[in-house]
């Protein structure tokens, strides 16, 4: 088995699967989404929730929204209510923000929020016409405590929420986007296996580990070729 071509054939199906999932799949995963009425209070203090939440100076809100100094806190309360047209499905508060947050759900700390890590579930399965009220402590820095570097036009205002809504959470294609995702960085790794060995030990490659790099990149190919954009839900399965 030629080791070149199977090297070829395995690259451009890695960077299909990185098309596919990143331009198709992570997109289609929230089906609908649900605006929430949103207030903020403001304080360069660390203060309880108890005291943040009976702050008198909530004012109106709306993404995006940025604010700082840097260290400083913003309180979001959020309300709203599931539509009653997701009955059935899987709710999240899709929560976009280059800072760190998080998420206060029953007076009690629920779920943090980062660059890595925006959807919040809520309901699953949800009836529809659930009540939503949360509070949300964001800090004017990023992961870790580590302060970001805006630009000098923004230095006075480093943190940003960019969303803060309900969205409706179809969990198949999430799994289908990490499945895709780990047979990508599979493919990948078997490629660097044939750089493990030296010249004198070439059976190797071609004989065990060709193969199987062929046969997962194929199945991978074979699976996104079963996708229909228009209908994911149902051409995953078949997938």
């Amino acid at each position: 088995m030629a080791i070149d071509d199977v090297k070829l054939e395995s690259n451009v199906v890695i960077d299909r699967a990185r098309i596919v999932g990143q331009q198709i799949l992570l997109p289609s995963m929230l089906r609908d989404r649900e605006p929430l009425r949103m207030e903020v209070f403001q304080t360069e203090a660390r203060i309880p929730f108890a005291e943040a939440v009976a702050a008198t100076d909530y004012r109106a809100a709306t993404v995006p929204f940025r604010w700082g100094p840097a260290w400083s806190t913003a309180w979001f309360r959020l309300s709203g209510r599931v539509p009653r047209r997701w009955a059935g499905g899987a709710v999240v508060l899709n929560a976009v923000c280059n800072t760190e947050a998080l998420v206060w759900r029953n007076s009690e700390p629920y779920q943090g929020i980062s660059i890595f890590h925006s959807r919040i579930p809520l309901f699953d399965p949800c009836r529809g016409g659930e009540a939503v009220n949360l509070h949300v402590e964001a800090a004017a820095n990023q992961l870790m405590g580590r302060l970001g570097d805006a630009p000098v036009d923004l230095a006075d205002t480093p943190a940003l929420i960019s969303n803060l809504e309900l969205a409706c959470f179809d969990p198949v294609i999430f799994a289908m986007a990490v499945d895709l995702e780990f047979a990508a960085a599979l493919l990948e790794l078997s490629l660097s296996m044939f750089q493990g060995f030296s010249d004198w030990n070439r059976f190797t490659k071609s004989a065990l580990i060709a193969p199987a790099t062929r046969r997962l990149a194929r199945a991978m190919d074979d699976a996104m070729n079963r996708l229909r954009e228009h209908n994911l839900a149902g051409t995953i399965p078949a997938a």
